[in-house]
C-alpha cells in the first residue's frame, strides 16, 4: 500500500508466520533495505518496532513460501 506510514514516526508491527518453507521474508516501513526492522526465517510470532523512513509498509522475499495468519 502506499502513503500508509507517517515518515519518523515509531510503530509496531506483529506478524505471525506459518509453514514457511523458504526465502527470509523481510518487513520494512519504508521502500529502502536501511527501513527493514525485521527478517523472518521460519515459523513463528515476531514483534517488532522502528521509526518509518518512508510511506511505505512493505513485505520482502525472493521466493516466500508460507502463510501469513497474522500482521497488524
Amino acid at each position: 500500500q502506499v502513503g500508509i506510514l507517517t515518515v519518523g514516526k515509531q510503530y509496531k508491527a506483529v506478524i505471525t508466520v506459518e509453514n514457511m518453507t523458504a526465502s527470509p521474508l523481510s518487513v520494512r516501513l519504508g521502500s529502502s533495505s536501511s527501513n527493514q526492522i525485521l527478517s523472518i526465517t521460519s515459523d513463528g510470532t515476531y514483534t517488532a518496532y522502528g521509526v518509518a523512513g518512508g510511506t511505505q509498509l512493505r513485505l520482502r522475499s525472493q521466493g516466500f513460501n508460507g502463510r501469513i495468519t497474522t500482521y497488524q
